[in-house]
């Protein structure tokens, strides 16, 4: 697992709490594609790569919106071998999966995800970009 991330309504004391208190560090920001604010912010543990992913809100958004929004991410090293592997799963058929092996997320990572009963997202996403360069981080304010 490489992530997991949660949504944040007031971003300030979430910040301060994560990074003064437990001592995460913030590693990248990113955004949707045309958005005007920033959509989410990382911070890595302190001594390792693992990190949560602040999913910024200026309200709490609506249960189907939350369970997108809450959500964890696998890693995986062939996104086109996962997704063969989870359709030969029993029930596959029972639950929403982006099946697109060549799906694009904004940080360049090839990515794909399915959701459980409820509702809550998990994402399956390649460890490295596709030009082998970080995804630049983004300049935008928080909503």
């Amino acid at each position: 697992m490489e992530h997991v991330g949660f949504v944040v309504t007031n971003l300030d004391p979430e910040y301060k709490f994560y990074t003064e208190v437990l001592g995460f560090r913030d590693t990248y920001r990113g955004g949707r594609v045309g958005a005007p604010v920033l959509s989410w912010i990382n911070l890595s543990v302190s001594d390792g790569t693992d990190y949560i992913e602040l999913m910024l809100f200026k309200g709490m958004p609506d249960v189907k919106a939350l369970g997108s929004q809450h959500h964890l991410d696998l890693q995986v090293t062939d996104l086109g071998q996962a997704i063969a592997d989870l359709k030969a799963k029993p029930g596959y058929e029972a639950y929403r999966l982006g099946i697109d092996p060549h799906h694009i997320a904004p940080n360049h990572r090839r990515q794909t995800n399915s959701f459980d009963p409820d509702g809550t997202r998990t994402e399956i996403m390649e460890p490295e970009t596709l030009d082998g360069k970080p995804a630049p981080t983004s300049p935008a304010p928080p909503p």
